[in-house]
């Protein structure tokens, strides 16, 4: 909105010159990672959302090619385009991969610019495509999970030039700079990757807070029958409802709650130190793959009408206790070699296995 503009501009500090750098990271959310991994002085953030921006860049170039394309496009996105046109970086990157705005800059930069989205999600709105949207997204180079998000992509009719199969940036960073590589040690028997499941001080109506309730309550009650001991992964930060609720539901098992934390990785040091992980359809429950002797089960009772990597004994949709508990003890009776010959789709399938952070640094030329 224009008037959304306005205000971000006249709130934000106002810098008049522009200094040429090697990379372009677009969209200051989720960019911790490349931050910590391209170097800071050949590096520009551009923030790409009204409320993050608190500094504006202005100069007679700017005002001119806003005014000159007004009609052509968005001021934003004239704004976006004059500002990496000064820039003039070698590589644009983002981890918004969902971005509409980066997806037409790319198209636009083609030829010109490497443009690089770097995959953040499993992307749902890909499947459901409710603002039919899909058709402007376009990928120059799109470094993705694994195979299966190609074939997202190509079954979403989503224009795609180049796919790398790359795996997880977050999660590669963090076994590779954070993680104690004892592959025998596990401090937990199951880890519980939970959605969404309050909002403030009351339990949410989605169906993804309703699955995680509803599998919290299946794990307590296996947990507390078979003396497991457990972490529950949330996908928010503390929450004193959710805190309550989960305290009396394992009051009789031995539990950790990890609060996400992005900082300090807990999502990944709890699924990495988990024997079993377990949760419904998400990027995170796909991540725990990529760590060795690390079983998975997705749990998807509500039968989401979308794609998923998942097939075979790591794939549960019942909504019966005992049909649950009859999995999760078929799962831990098997060793792991065992476990992987009884799923139909490899793990490679779920997450490229590979840690790529070489990969990436060689293809920006970072030494």
């Amino acid at each position: 909105r224009y008037i959304d503009i306005l205000i971000c501009i006249l709130r934000s500090k106002k810098i008049f010159s522009v200094k040429q750098k090697k990379f372009v990271i677009f969209d200051c959310m989720n960019s911790d990672i490349l931050s910590k991994l391209l170097p800071k002085n050949q590096t520009h953030i551009i923030s790409a959302r009204a409320h993050l921006i608190n500094k504006i860049f202005i100069n007679l170039k700017i005002i001119s090619f806003i005014l000159k394309n007004f009609f052509k496009r968005k001021p934003q996105l004239n704004y976006f385009i004059s500002l990496i046109n000064q820039i003039q970086p070698k590589f644009v990157l983002t981890t918004i991969d969902n971005s509409i705005n980066f997806s037409i800059l790319s198209k636009y930069f083609d030829g010109k610019t490497t443009f690089i989205a770097i995959q953040n999600a499993t992307r749902g709105d890909f499947y459901k495509n409710s603002n039919k949207t899909n058709k402007l997204l376009y990928y120059s180079n799109y470094m993705g999970f694994s195979d299966f998000d190609l074939k997202v992509l190509k079954n979403n009719n989503i224009k795609i030039k180049n796919f790398f199969s790359f795996g997880s940036l977050r999660n590669s960073y963090y076994s590779k700079y954070l993680h104690k590589n004892d592959n025998e040690k596990k401090d937990y028997d199951i880890c519980v990757v939970c959605k969404r499941s309050f909002e403030n001080r009351a339990a949410s109506n989605s169906e993804a807070a309703k699955e995680s309730i509803k599998l919290l309550k299946f794990l307590a009650k296996y947990s507390t029958k078979y003396n497991k001991k457990i972490v529950i992964q949330t996908k928010t930060q503390f929450n004193s409802a959710e805190n309550s609720f989960i305290s009396k539901l394992f009051a009789e098992v031995d539990y950790k709650i990890s609060w996400r934390d992005l900082q300090s990785f807990s999502s990944y040091r709890s699924i990495s130190s988990s024997k079993l992980v377990i949760g419904p359809p998400s990027a995170l429950l796909r991540e725990a793959s990529f760590y060795p002797n690390t079983k998975i089960l997705c749990v998807n009772t509500e039968k989401k009408l979308m794609s998923l990597p998942f097939e075979g004994l790591n794939l549960f949709e019942e909504n019966s206790y005992e049909k649950f508990e009859e999995r999760i003890n078929q799962i831990f009776k098997i060793n792991y070699e065992e476990y992987i010959k009884m799923i139909n789709k490899k793990h490679e399938y779920l997450l490229q296995k590979k840690n790529r952070l070489n990969f990436l640094l060689e293809f920006l030329e970072i030494k």
